[in-house]
C-alpha cells in the first residue's frame, strides 16, 4: 500500500462505523469501471470487508434474526441495486 493510501486508510478509522461503511461502499461501486484491474478490485473489496468485519469484532455491529436474514439480505440488494441505477443515470 502506498504512504498516501496507508495515510487515507489511517484516516478513515477515525470515522464512524456509518462513515466508514458509506466510503467503502464508494469506493466498492468505483471497481466496477473498466479501468480498475482485477487486483486492484480485490484490494479494494477486502479493505471494504476489513472494515465491516473490524466493526463487528468491536461490537458494532448489528443483529439480524435468523427468521430476518431473508429479507434483510432482499433489502441490500435492492438498495445496491438503487444506488448503482442513481450513480449510471
Amino acid at each position: 500500500m502506498t504512504s498516501t493510501a496507508n495515510r487515507l486508510l489511517e484516516s478513515a478509522k477515525t470515522l464512524s462505523p456509518a462513515e466508514r461503511a458509506e466510503i467503502a461502499e464508494e469506493l466498492v461501486l468505483t471497481m466496477h469501471a473498466s479501468d480498475v484491474d482485477d487486483t486492484t478490485r480485490h484490494v479494494a473489496l477486502r479493505a471494504a470487508i476489513d472494515v465491516a468485519v473490524h466493526s463487528a469484532d468491536a461490537g458494532e455491529g448489528i443483529h439480524i434474526p435468523a427468521e430476518g436474514t431473508r429479507e434483510f439480505v432482499r433489502d441490500l440488494g435492492r438498495e445496491a441495486t438503487r444506488l448503482v441505477d442513481s450513480r449510471t443515470a
